[in-house]
């Protein structure tokens, strides 16, 4: 014990009800500790006489008592004493022992606890303690435990000055309904037990059919089985959908149209008309389940394809005719001739075929789609009457622009035509697809792949050969047989992982292509082991996130060399172009922080890095990268992508 040492307490849930009657109680016990003087040790000189040693005085043990003890609060003006009765300071003078109850009322000048920051807002200060520093002496420390504080309202009830229900998402101020003694239903569900998802709408979205087109991203082969569901006056009603996403295991369109008596109602303190999608799967994983990269509104599929008629006179019905269309790269031709009807004013088109010129007296002409080129042979003409007076040939025909004319997001803004109820437009979605067609050496790598292959697959590179001639675009793929899309063994399955070049525009374009690969594989033969089901899956992409630290020695240029280290992380890293010979990465395999340092090094000789850090977002958690790495995996289609990259940069 020392003068003016203090126990400080506090209690937010007490000290801030002003007016109420506290009671504070604990068990009071004393612990004795005593100071004695220090103990001295006398050389005696023994001789042949000896007297009788005199026994020394001893100095009288004092006891030292916490005489007065004052209780205090922290009021606006600093501490005041809460009790002005004397007998209150003697309360661990050692007149009490064992349990002790304190009743007062809470003052109404307390401070909050955000005024009194830092500062308890009850203490107990010992102010005397007689003899305190006499030497010897016990002093007998008080001891408290089991420290309780409780509060009532009886002398001086209190209405509240808020008050408010949370039921699930819907909330409901209830003050004024009990301040005036009204009945509040306290308990009631909105809510289904199981996981959901809410949407909710600034205007009613009843009678018209509502089409909500979800971009999704899934990694997984398992669809969802869900439900939707409106806020109706009794509570969440299930409607009926088409839903055009398989599950949620691709991007599409969920169709369903919303009765009448739909409601607004407050949820995650928003009034809106709600919608809710509920999730039924047994197996609840958040980091399996899709991701939803944006939901966009009534979305019509369009195909970014050109189409134009051209027509054409033939002056020579005898000789040879050649046509060379205004443009080429086409997809589709049909070719029509005018053939004589018996009226000098009506055309009637017959259409006529890719052919070759020896079939004699069939309607058949050489088409070049490539070069948009067409011949008639020699009299072909005489065989058919001809109709010579108005346009002879009519050419209809659908042309593309290659990887060009796939547009970015948002630059359609404007309709061809004014269509009835229909405000503006947009792309909200990149446009895919487009390619380049075939040249002399893609042409020629294909010949020899069908030749190689003869409808049979053996290496992986035989498999790949067959999916490219099925479609465009596609970068590299990986065979399983007898796992799934996530790793783990199936002894039915035989998966193959595809990386298509657009595979950055999101998994629609993966989608788009997935069944035409599939129908590809079924119907050649060999290819899918007997008694094995085939799935077709992206690679499983990891987010790979770098933190570098760089020592510079000045200022200069300090955050182009930040910039560009970020671009040369993120240009190694890209799963097409990435690594030292820009050829990408093979699935199942990701890059390394030496290997990255190496690269970063190259692009600049003179980079000082003093700390690395290269880390791996899997299954929702964030491991770093090392030979171990793939034990956290676990997934033999595994592919690296750029997450985050932080370049940190320090002066020497």
């Amino acid at each position: 014990m020392s003068i003016f040492s203090e126990c400080a307490i506090e209690c937010d849930q007490v000290f801030s009800k002003k007016g109420a009657n506290v009671e504070m109680r604990f068990d009071l016990d004393f612990e004795a500790i005593e100071h004695l003087l220090p103990e001295f040790q006398e050389d005696k000189e023994y001789k042949f006489i000896m007297k009788k040693t005199a026994t020394a005085a001893q100095p009288k043990m004092l006891e030292i008592k916490a005489d007065n003890v004052v209780i205090e609060y922290l009021s606006t003006r600093g501490y005041k004493s809460l009790f002005k009765e004397e007998h209150m300071q003697l309360l661990f003078n050692g007149s009490k022992h064992g349990k002790v109850k304190i009743n007062f009322i809470c003052p109404n000048d307390i401070l909050t606890l955000e005024e009194a920051s830092d500062l308890p807002r009850l203490r107990m200060r010992l102010i005397r303690a007689d003899n305190l520093y006499a030497i010897p002496s016990r002093q007998n420390c008080p001891i408290i435990e089991n420290l309780f504080f409780s509060y009532s309202y009886d002398e001086h009830p209190k209405h509240p000055i808020y008050a408010q229900t949370q039921n699930n998402f819907e909330y409901q101020d209830v003050t004024t309904q009990l301040s005036s003694r009204s009945k509040v239903k306290l308990f009631y569900n909105y809510q289904y037990p199981k996981p959901a998802t809410y949407f909710g709408f600034d205007s009613n979205p009843y009678s018209t059919p509502l089409s909500l087109y979800f971009n999704i991203e899934n990694i997984t082969e398992t669809p969802v089985d869900f439900s939707i569901e409106y806020l109706s006056k009794t509570g969440f009603t299930t409607v009926k959908v088409v839903d055009n996403t398989g599950g949620m295991l691709y991007s599409g369109s969920i169709m369903m149209v919303i009765p009448q008596d739909i409601v607004m109602s407050n949820i995650l303190g928003e009034v809106r008309y709600f919608i809710r999608l509920i999730y039924h799967n047994k197996n609840y994983i958040s980091h399996n389940l899709p991701t939803i990269k944006g939901i966009h509104m009534n979305m019509a599929r369009v195909a970014n394809i050109h189409t134009a008629t051209e027509y054409f006179y033939v002056d020579d019905i005898d000789s040879p005719f050649h046509i060379t269309l205004a443009n080429q790269n086409l997809i589709r031709m049909r070719v029509f001739v005018n053939e004589d009807c018996n009226s000098l004013e009506e055309d009637n088109w017959v259409e006529w075929s890719k052919g070759d010129f020896y079939e004699a007296k069939t309607r058949v002409c050489k088409m070049d789609l490539g070069n948009g080129e067409i011949e008639f042979d020699k009299g072909v003409f005489a065989n058919f009457p001809i109709n010579t007076a108005r346009a002879t040939i009519r050419v209809d025909y659908r042309s593309y622009e290659g990887f060009e004319a796939n547009v970015k997001e948002n630059e359609i803004n404007t309709l061809l035509l004014s269509i009835k109820s229909i405000a503006d437009v947009t792309n909200p979605i990149a446009a895919f697809g487009g390619h380049d067609g075939y040249n002399e050496e893609t042409t020629t790598k294909m010949i020899q792949n069908l030749l190689r292959t003869r409808k049979r697959a053996v290496t992986q590179q035989d498999y790949f050969d067959i999916i490219s001639q099925a479609t465009y675009g596609v970068e590299q793929i990986k065979c399983g047989i007898g796992v799934d899309a996530n790793g783990e063994v199936d002894d039915e399955l035989m998966t193959i992982a595809v990386l298509i070049s657009e595979f950055k525009k999101g998994t629609h374009v993966f989608t788009s292509i997935k069944e035409s690969i599939r129908t590809k594989l079924m119907q050649t033969s060999g290819l899918v082991p007997l008694g094995k089901t085939l799935a077709l899956v992206q690679p499983y992409f990891v987010k790979i996130s770098v933190r570098l630290w760089i020592e510079c020695e000045t200022m200069e240029n300090i955050y182009d060399v930040q910039n560009q280290t970020i671009k040369n992380i993120e240009t190694f890293l890209d799963p097409l172009t990435g690594g030292f010979e820009g050829a990408g990465y093979e699935i199942g395999k990701l890059p390394t922080m030496s290997a990255l340092m190496a690269y970063l090094k190259i692009c600049d000789n003179e980079l000082s890095i003093s700390k690395t850090l290269m880390t791996a977002t899997i299954g929702g958690s964030e491991y770093e990268v090392k030979d171990n790495i793939y034990k956290y995996i676990n997934n033999p289609f595994a592919m690296a992508v750029n997450g985050s990259h932080i370049v940190y940069l320090t002066l020497n």
